[in-house]
């Protein structure tokens, strides 16, 4: 209980200290609603329910993994414009074969998780040394954020695994641009990644 409650204040402070920057989603998402101070209140309703999963990279789909990217994607039932092509709910690309169309809630969220799950599957599939739970959860916002296609063919993957863990955390930095600029949502989803991936796992996660 006083780790939630250490994460909780950590991330309202954080939010108030840069409460001018209003950072924005992966691509060309923007969080609708969101930011670090959406993390605070979702932990602080933890404390009251704690059958949520709160540990960071308790699960495949929970933990603090799911907090950044509802920070960062926001949630919106409507498609629009991402990264050349079209994404809807919290941060689904719209891949061939799907029609884009308005969504609910429910579906948004059963999207959400099956993203989750299957960006989970690809750090899983493609690391080849031991990783901590939240160095699995750091990889697996960056594989739903940037993609398998990109993470397969990055150094970041390469120095992992030749198991130079501080060169791959380096390499998060480099994913900052979004169609050749310079991204600061992207800056603030890397730092919190890289910040994640540093970070011990808690006790019995």
């Amino acid at each position: 209980m006083p780790v939630l409650i250490l994460l909780a204040v950590a991330a309202v402070w954080y939010w108030l200290s840069h409460k001018s920057v209003s950072p924005s989603g992966g691509g060309a998402a923007s969080a609708a609603g969101g930011g670090l101070v959406s993390v605070a209140g979702q932990l602080a309703a933890s404390l009251l329910n704690p059958a949520a999963p709160t540990q960071p990279g308790s699960t495949a789909t929970g933990g603090i993994v799911s907090y950044l990217e509802r920070q960062y994607e926001g949630l919106r039932l409507t498609p629009y414009p991402d990264g050349g092509g079209l994404s809807v709910g919290i941060g689904h690309h719209i891949l061939a074969g799907e029609t884009p169309s308005v969504i609910t809630a429910a579906q948004a969220n059963a999207l959400f998780q099956s993203d989750l799950t299957s960006a989970a599957n690809t750090v899983d599939q493609m690391v080849a040394v031991p990783l901590t739970g939240n160095q699995r959860s750091a990889l697996t916002d960056f594989v739903f954020n940037m993609g398998a296609g990109n993470f397969a063919k990055s150094t970041l993957l390469t120095d992992l695994n030749a198991g130079q863990y501080d060169a791959a955390a380096a390499q998060l930095g480099n994913w900052i641009y979004s169609d050749g600029q310079p991204s600061e949502g992207l800056v603030y989803r890397r730092a919190d990644e890289t910040s994640l991936f540093y970070t011990p796992d808690a006790a019995g996660s």
